[in-house]
């Protein structure tokens, strides 16, 4: 793992010798807690013998190597050759700080471009760690929880490293739902058993969770505050089919217990054994499950022993039904039969171990990443399919190797570039060469054949863009809708070195074409450079074309000034949202998400730039008073800017709302703001700044209030209206500025204050 962080999450397995000679004939498991240190407790019966701790890491098993064993304490380190990618995120309390044990956090992938979802509960620290699946590289990630101000959620840019999520700051302690299982029979407490949590269809409640019992077989879920009435259910499986209590949750703690049988009468067993030499697999998993369009309803899962053997008691309520056995393994061993009722013997032969892979990095003759290339290996001299994949962005691949091929054996890789017949065969060509594992290589293309756009971002002021992304878009005029209108299309995208570089190799996408670069996300000078086109616009009409016809095949460097940013910081403030306008068939004014938002002075130095979420809302807070050029950048389309000036009189602007339909993207001020109505006029707030309340008077009962924060946020409010005055409570409000939205009738007017 380096130096980086402690390798959280990870699944650590300890095992003894496979020689014969030692005594220990031992193996376990657990998954690595967020400090990276880890305990195994060894049986007292085991005395001698050699064991080792290993991690499935970095595309290979790193060892800790064996160690004697003598019946006293071991320390066992692990290094990891390559960093995990991780997120981590802190839970506190919004008005202590104090961290939050046992919150539930969840981390889901915005975008859904992988459908990946994951939750876990913080520890006494308040910290929870989630390691990011292999295929998510890069993808924009949402981390929120729920407490009792509400849910409460940070969106970040997740660049397949580790990283630490924006905190999360939650209100105090909220209701529970809690209970204990216990064996019907006996009463004995269940541990480590799943309970589900789930609203009624028919209540108002809706919430779904789940957890396992812990050493007391107690279950506790925390029920998010503004959840506060319907009925709720808890349920385990048990006796056969699902136990289930239901009650009506009020908003205040409630114990629902959940009795359940205990085990079967019957059994289903077998033995696990090596397809090639028949031997016993010991301490391999093994899982069951009933088939889904049978009448079993039960799960369960366990260890072979030593003498490679398993025994699953079933409950005695699944009398009959499909049912299958199945482990992990090279192979795949799976199994199935009817189950009656009565003792039933399944056994597995299967390829012992995991399934082994071939993978490393393609790199152009340049140093950089080869995308797309087509990478395959097959068995020299011997009449079998091979396997193939292609590199991703960043010249990474990883095939599988098949667990039919021979060990040892002769593998041969070859690397592809396809449209120009650039191949290389590459390694293994050696008679039994190899003899199993898995296989890391890296390896270079030949020169390329043909003609390449590359050159280097540059960030304006000085210094080189690593690691940013640079678009190819293609632009063509589409005269078969009226009216005409251009049409922009991303074919191509790479990634910069460390020095700034980037090249498209062999761009098949003929016409012209516009070159866009733009920081990512993880970048600590992302708000600081505005995304920019060559050479060095800010909006698509005003890049400069690339004619691929006119390069014919000919290389050509392209260089790209990324527009800084420059904002001294003032008291003022800009926010909007961004809506659908009209001449669209329908879902006119729905909020549009992820436009950018630019905001430059009159004078055209570039400031800041904000992109909108998925509320349609953008915001730039923290500006001087001036005036300014407030405009986007949609794609074929007219993109005029919106003069604004913010001044000790008028600090803040946030009514603007940008609308695009089929010819432009415009943005303009509220019509409905009428900050000088003779309905609004007369708004007083006292005092100013505020401590625990705000008073609004000069309004009626009816008028409507929202409270925004400076980034536009909506924040729970509840305005009383009591002699003439609006009472809003501020207590629970951090330092700093807000605004309240005031709608009476037809106008609506923006009311600063500053709370101490």
């Amino acid at each position: 793992m380096g130096t980086s962080h402690p390798a959280s999450g990870l699944k650590i397995f300890l095992a003894d010798s496979s020689n014969t000679t030692h005594s220990i004939v031992y193996m376990d498991s657990l998954i690595i807690p967020y400090t990276g240190s880890y305990s195994f407790t060894i049986p007292a019966t085991i005395t001698s013998g050699y064991i080792r701790t290993y991690v499935m890491s970095c595309g290979t098993s790193v060892s800790s190597g064996y160690y004697a064993y003598t019946g006293s304490n071991l320390s066992m380190n692990l290094s990891l050759g390559c960093p995990v990618p991780q997120v981590v995120d802190t839970v506190r309390y919004s008005v202590t700080g104090v961290p939050i044990s046992g919150q539930k956090v969840f981390l889901v992938d915005s975008t859904a471009s992988f459908y990946y979802i994951d939750s876990q509960y913080t520890n006494s620290n308040g910290y929870v760690a989630f390691n990011i699946p292999s295929v998510i590289i890069t993808d924009s990630l949402r981390i929120f929880a729920a407490g009792a101000c509400g849910f409460q959620s940070h969106t970040f840019w997740f660049n397949n490293a580790f990283m630490a999520a924006p905190a999360l700051n939650l209100c105090s302690s909220n209701a529970l739902v809690f209970g204990t299982l216990t064996n019907v029979a006996s009463s004995a407490v269940i541990t480590g058993q799943k309970v589900c949590l789930v609203d009624s269809l028919g209540g108002a409640l809706l919430y779904k969770d789940s957890m396992y019992t812990n050493a007391s077989g107690v279950y506790s879920f925390i029920i998010p505050a503004f959840l506060s009435t319907g009925n709720v259910s808890v349920y385990t499986q048990g006796c056969g089919t699902r136990v289930i209590n239901t009650a009506a949750f009020s908003g205040t703690s409630l114990s629902l217990n959940l009795p359940i049988c205990s085990s079967g009468n019957a059994t289903v067993s077998g033995q696990l054994t090596n397809i090639t030499t028949s031997a016993a697999i010991a301490g391999q998993k093994v899982f069951f499950k009933d088939s889904v369009s049978s009448a079993v309803v039960f799960r369960d899962s366990l260890l072979s022993n030593a003498n490679g053997m398993y025994s699953f008691n079933i409950p005695a309520s699944a009398s009959m039904g499909y049912c299958s056995v199945f482990t992990p393994s090279c192979s795949g061993g799976y199994n199935n039969a009817t189950f009656s009722g009565s003792n039933l013997t399944l056994n597995l032969s299967i390829y012992p171990g995991v399934q082994h892979t071939f993978s490393g990095v393609i790199y152009e003759t340049s140093g950089l990443p080869a995308n797309n290339v087509e990478v395959e290996i097959y068995q020299y001299g011997v009449a079998v399919p091979g396997v193939t994949a292609y590199t991703n962005s960043a010249g990474a691949y990883s095939l599988d190797i098949p667990c039919s091929w021979p060990i040892p054996a002769t593998i041969t890789m070859y690397t592809y570039r396809g449209v120009n017949g650039c191949g290389a065969v590459s390694h293994f060509q050696g008679a039994n060469n190899y003899t199993g594992g898995n296989i890391i290589l890296n390896d270079t293309l030949c020169p390329v054949i043909g003609w390449t756009i590359g050159g280097t971002v540059f960030k304006q002021g000085g210094g080189v863009a690593s690691n940013a992304k640079l678009y190819l878009i293609n632009e063509v005029y589409d005269t078969s809708s009226v009216p005409f209108h251009n049409v922009l299309t991303v074919f191509d995208s790479t990634v910069t070195n460390t020095s700034g570089q980037y090249v498209f190799v062999n761009p098949r996408n003929p016409g012209v074409i516009l070159l866009k670069a733009a920081l990512q996300p993880s970048d600590p000078s992302y708000s600081n450079f505005l995304p920019t086109y060559h050479d060095s616009s800010l909006l698509w009409s005003g890049a400069n074309y690339l004619d691929i016809f006119m390069i014919g095949t000919h290389s050509t460097t392209t260089n790209v000034s990324l527009r800084g940013g420059i904002n001294p910081g003032g008291p003022a403030f800009i926010g909007g949202n961004v809506l659908l306008g009209a001449n669209k068939p329908s879902g006119v004014g729905d909020p549009l998400n992820q436009r950018i938002v630019m905001l430059t002075t009159a004078a055209g130095q570039a400031v800041t730039y904000a992109y909108s979420d998925v509320n349609g809302r953008f915001s730039f807070n923290n500006l001087p008073y001036g005036s300014y050029k407030l405009f986007g950048d949609a794609w074929g389309k007219d993109n005029p800017a919106l003069d604004i000036t913010l001044s000790a009189q008028s600090p803040a602007i946030g009514d603007v709302i940008f609308e695009e339909n089929s010819t432009s993207f415009k943005g303009h001020l509220n019509s409905l703001t009428v900050q000088n109505s003779p309905v609004l006029s007369t708004i007083t707030v006292f005092p100013n700044p505020v401590k625990d309340f705000v008073e609004l008077s000069g309004l009626k009962e009816d008028a409507k209030i929202t409270l925004r924060d400076v980034s536009g946020k909506i924040l729970p409010c509840n305005p009383q209206y009591r002699g003439n005055l609006f009472y809003i409570p501020s207590i629970n409000l951090a330092a700093g500025m807000y605004f309240l939205e005031v709608h009476a009738g037809a106008f609506v007017a923006n009311v600063r204050f500053t709370k101490e």
